[in-house]
């Protein structure tokens, strides 16, 4: 899988298109909270700094 899609559950998330997917659908996303589920996503498992 290249490095700019990440996939979980039903969701393809691809960051080269900055676009969610669900399926075949386009899931519509604002700039904000679609930036933050790439860092979620690229950050997956690390602990937060104290």
């Amino acid at each position: 899988m290249p490095e700019d899609l990440f996939e979980f559950d039903d969701f393809v998330l691809d960051r080269g298109a900055y676009e969610l997917r669900r399926g075949d659908e386009v899931v519509p996303l604002q700039r904000i909270p679609l930036e933050l589920l790439c860092l979620l996503v690229e950050r997956g498992g690390q602990q937060p700094r104290a």
